[in-house]
């Protein structure tokens, strides 16, 4: 019995063993990037209170966003209309009829 609890755990010492020298020599991808290298951002900046990001910028030129239903516009084919003192950005005619129905 002793020696089937010796044999165990040496077997359990080469294992950890070679783990900690294949950690070393392969960085899993589960631990995330490296200290110093780039985050990950999520829609609000990478976490829940990071606040928004400005809207953004593509190669095409801005976009900016449908107010109606959310979609990126590039702003050369935007229809703005004015709301409150603002200017409000739409897709299409139809999401503007659509959000001038719900928003009198």
């Amino acid at each position: 019995m002793l020696a089937l609890i010796g044999w165990i755990g040496r077997f359990l010492l080469i294992l950890f063993v070679v783990r900690m020298v294949l950690r070393l020599f392969m960085p899993s991808p589960a631990r995330g990037p490296a200290p110093g290298g780039p985050r990950p951002r999520g829609p609000f900046g990478g976490g829940p209170f990071a606040g928004r990001q400005p809207p953004p910028e593509r190669v095409g030129g801005q976009l900016v966003r449908c107010v109606q239903c959310g979609t990126y516009v590039p702003v050369s084919t935007v229809i703005n209309a004015p709301q409150s003192g603002s200017i409000v950005h739409f897709c299409t005619d139809t999401c503007r009829q659509q959000y001038a129905a719900a928003h009198p």
